[in-house]
């Protein structure tokens, strides 16, 4: 982004996947650490106005595999907004902004958004994806 809009101000929507419960475990092993680091340098850097962080967007998407084991993926979340907390300026921070998107559309079994939830401690923004599938065709 610095070197196609380097005189201008402009917003990046970044979609973070955590490939599942299975990524989400490795996440919270530690396992994928260096790239939490690697993404913390990016954001640190790079001259978006503000970027906004969907981490496992769509993570009520049953075909995802978040719904596997929904606990992971809160604490996958959360572990990776305290690391980035952690990791980046005060500044770089200001310009992060943590994105909870769900897929608002039928979940697994008797789930509810309420499992998946991180905590308004995590989140800046709520996004939801809208497709007119989901909807009665005329």
């Amino acid at each position: 982004i610095n070197s196609i809009f380097s005189e201008s101000s402009v917003g990046l929507q970044i979609g973070l996947w955590l490939n599942g419960t299975y990524g989400c475990e490795q996440i919270l092993a530690g396992r994928m650490d260096v790239q939490i680091s690697k993404l913390s340098k990016y954001l640190q850097n790079n001259n978006a106005s503000a970027t906004f962080l969907r981490i496992g967007y769509e993570f009520d998407n049953p075909f995802f595999h978040y719904s596997d084991n929904p606990g992971v993926y809160v604490r996958a979340f959360q572990k990776i907004v305290l690391d980035l907390e952690d990791q980046l300026t005060s500044d770089a921070l200001m310009r992060t902004q943590f994105v909870w998107h769900s897929w608002a559309a039928p979940r697994k079994g008797n789930m509810t958004l309420d499992d998946f939830w991180p905590g308004s401690e995590f989140v800046d923004w709520i996004g939801v994806s809208i497709f007119q599938q989901v909807f009665p065709w005329p």
